[in-house]
């Protein structure tokens, strides 16, 4: 089976390889390259998506030799490629990989080679701390389920894929402002080019600050009380394929009220652990306190966990206590040159898992917004004498079978398929000049609300996660919720699901929600009242017979 599998994967490789190859000779050139300011994984898809519109893209990354290097891949199909991008200082934090950011991964066609390095969590695993557990699914259909992946695997592997397809990275660059001529600087002395500039440079953008320099702008920036640090548990010391100390597809919970522990799979049988707590507390317990002392305190909260985690003094102390923090920015752009998207405009806190998810979704957005103005424009045909076959086309795509409907597969017209096989019916995209001036101001319209509401929803979630899953109350609540959503799905959605299952505004989520909050009260208070209700009347009823029999037993 692995074998098969392997040979499977190795001819995708092959495949991709060659179309690659092919489409770059290709595809029409633009006249327009833009200029994506990092090279995370919210830098890493909007270039793939620029490409896609026949537009020449430049990504350039602040990470110096110290932290990124690339090294030759060990294989051909990736020597080919610029190789495959490490870092030698990674944030270890996974993320959970969910509707919205599968959607837009789908668009470029690469959901599949991500989802092949995931772990599927379809529930909650909550520990108690009487040492029960509850299992609490995340959606109402079975094949609702997120999804852990790696933070660094997914910058290489967007990397790999957007370096093949055409993507020019530019590493140790450090973007410090804009020339008279329009031209991103950078402290190296190199210029870019004078097209528009993309700020995909997280929640401390320098996109973003060059930007305020330009004109009025509302930013807001919220520090929650809680910080983390990163923690660890080892696979289990076996042979065997699933070796993980824990059950496997799940996120794993530790609600302690103000503190919480939670942890996400890897693949490789390990689960990347963070630990949440007020900064006060984590930084006391880092300066003054003796390793004994915090290995009491963890082990008074978290018993079952400390068991299996070997190293977690050694973790807590060698990892910094990161702040968590929002931001909010308004507008998003400035006149047709800046645009910020991602933690760059919208940053959360992590406890929704939706901050790669809300900044993959961006990029989606913006496509969509690039679909619309060229939608009045027909579909052109693009010949070619060397390979002999014509093209009806719209978007780049290495997906062997897209979903969207502004995808037209490659349809050849001769009889051993122009020089493409069957597997290589893949899409390439058409010259086209975005209007980015009503581009951006649609974007910085329309999404920033949406992302406004996701900081709301993030911090709900938060209490959800460190008190109410550990409340009766709240489960029942939910199991009312679920049975209300079976019945009726078309009208009732639970919050979680509209937030992780769909594609619904993030505003338009906390409207809804809150609407649905209020009939689901009035139902769990009606059920309250009819169950006492219908107790009462039973133990009246016991009284009468009991009183009923003992007058007829006297009567006798």
């Amino acid at each position: 089976k692995d074998a098969t599998a392997k040979k499977k994967l190795a001819t995708i490789q092959q495949v991709k390889q060659r179309v690659s190859t092919k489409f770059k000779r290709m595809r029409q050139k633009s006249d327009t390259t833009v200029n994506i300011i990092g090279g995370g994984p919210c830098g890493n898809l909007l270039a793939l998506y620029m490409l896609s519109y026949g537009l020449e893209v430049d990504v350039y990354e602040l990470r110096s030799g110290a932290d990124v290097e690339l090294k030759s891949a060990d294989n051909d199909i990736e020597k080919s490629s610029r190789g495959r991008l490490t870092s030698a200082r990674r944030r270890s934090i996974n993320l959970a990989l969910s509707y919205r950011g599968l959607r837009a991964l789908e668009r470029v066609g690469i959901a599949d080679l991500i989802l092949r390095e995931s772990i599927e969590m379809h529930s909650r695993f909550v520990h108690l701390a009487d040492g029960t557990t509850a299992i609490q699914r995340y959606g109402t259909n079975a094949d609702e389920s997120i999804y852990s992946v790696s933070r660094p695997r997914v910058v290489e592997l967007l990397a790999q894929v957007a370096s093949e397809r055409g993507v020019h990275y530019h590493y140790n660059e450090k973007f410090i402002g804009i020339d008279v001529d329009g031209c991103p600087t950078f402290a190296s002395g190199k210029k870019g080019n004078t097209g528009p500039i993309f700020g995909c440079d997280g929640a401390f953008s320098a996109t973003r600050k060059v930007m305020e320099r330009r004109g009025r702008y509302d930013i807001h920036i919220w520090y929650a009380k809680q910080g983390y640090k990163e923690l660890s548990i080892p696979a289990a010391p076996c042979k065997e394929k699933e070796a993980w100390l824990l059950p496997k597809n799940y996120l794993h919970i530790w609600p302690r009220g103000e503190i919480m522990l939670i942890a996400l799979p890897n693949i490789d049988g390990s689960f990347t652990a963070t630990l949440f707590a007020p900064c006060e507390l984590l930084e006391a317990m880092e300066k003054r306190w003796s390793r004994e002392r915090v290995e009491s305190f963890l082990f008074q909260h978290f018993p079952d966990a400390v068991q299996i985690m070997p190293t977690i003094l050694d973790d807590f102390f060698a990892n910094p206590t990161s702040p968590l923090l929002q931001l909010t920015l308004n507008p998003w752009h400035w006149q047709n040159k800046i645009l910020c998207i991602g933690d760059a405009s919208h940053a959360t806190v992590p406890f929704y898992g939706q901050g790669m998810n809300a900044a993959f979704e961006d990029c989606l957005a913006f496509a969509e917004i690039l679909d619309k103005q060229k939608s009045s424009t027909e579909s052109r045909k693009i010949f070619t004498s060397s390979t002999n076959f014509v093209l009806d086309v719209d978007v780049v795509s290495l997906s062997p079978s897209p979903k969207e409907n502004n995808h037209v597969t490659v349809k050849t017209n001769n009889a051993n398929g122009g020089g493409l096989s069957d597997d290589e019916q893949h899409l390439i995209s058409r010259h086209f000049e975005p209007d980015f001036t009503a581009a951006f101001a649609a974007m910085s319209d329309s999404r920033r609300i949406a992302a406004d509401g996701l900081s709301t929803l993030a911090v709900m979630n938060y209490h959800d996660m460190a008190q109410n899953t550990a409340s009766k109350l709240y489960r029942y609540r939910k199991a009312v919720e679920h049975i209300v959503a079976s019945f009726a799905p078309r009208l009732w959605r639970p919050l979680y699901s509209m937030v992780t299952f769909s594609r619904m505004p993030y505003d338009q989520v906390l409207e809804r929600h809150h609407m649905q909050e209020k009939f689901l009260s009035a139902i769990c208070a009606s059920l309250a009242f009819g169950t006492a209700a219908l107790i009462a009347a039973l133990a009246s009823r016991g009284s009468s017979l009991l009183f009923l029999s003992k007058y007829f037993y006297v009567s006798k």
